[in-house]
């Protein structure tokens, strides 16, 4: 199967998990700015899960332009993925419901780690699989990124066990924004190529 199949699925889910993700905001029951201050908790779940999607979505579309085709495993993985993407419009409703408690706040992160893990398992696919076009050059250029992902994500954990206030989605935010230029090695060699190379 051509990647652009995979692409265009993923695309087209990514936007109605965003989506279901606004639809999933909870209203404020009451008037004036004590109502806009009953809402801050979902916008605030909210602005922070779109922009860890909107990250994986960058990035995703950066590693999907790097094979020509995809396998049984690369679709299986990227359906894993997307399956735990969408649950983040459930714990964005939780987060508001809860005003960042106890437990939406661990389960927030867990499912973020989570995400990680099963787009980290995509990329592995990706770049070892064959016609990854060239997979060492990327995979060592994204192992710093990977060991300070994975402190934030222990980070944020921990503090989010601990019963620490805001401080785990501080992290995880940081943890996404670590992705938000994809790495400039990849974007160098896509530029340098001829459209027709993945066509």
């Amino acid at each position: 199967m051509k990647s652009s199949r995979m692409e265009f699925f993923s695309d087209g889910f990514i936007a109605i998990i965003i989506t279901i993700m606004v639809l999933e905001l909870k209203p404020p029951q009451t008037d004036g700015w004590d109502g806009f201050l009953e809402l801050l908790p979902g916008i605030g779940a909210y602005g922070l899960s779109f922009a860890i999607i909107g990250i994986y979505w960058l990035n995703h579309h950066q590693l999907v332009q790097l094979v020509k085709r995809v396998n049984g495993k690369m679709l299986w993985a990227n359906l894993l993925w997307l399956f735990f993407m969408s649950f983040y419009p459930l714990c964005i409703r939780w987060t508001q419901e809860t005003d960042f408690g106890y437990t939406s706040t661990v389960v927030y992160v867990v499912l973020s780690i989570i995400v990680s893990i099963a787009f980290y398992l995509l990329s592995y696919l990706i770049l070892h699989g064959e016609g990854c076009l060239p997979s060492e050059k990327f995979i060592s250029a994204t192992k710093k990124k990977d060991i300070i992902t994975l402190v934030f994500e222990n980070l944020a954990l921990v503090t989010a066990l601990m019963g620490v206030k805001y401080i785990p989605y501080v992290l995880i935010l940081c943890m996404a924004l670590l992705w938000i230029i994809p790495d400039l090695k990849i974007l160098r060699f896509l530029s340098s190529l001829e459209d027709n190379d993945f066509n």
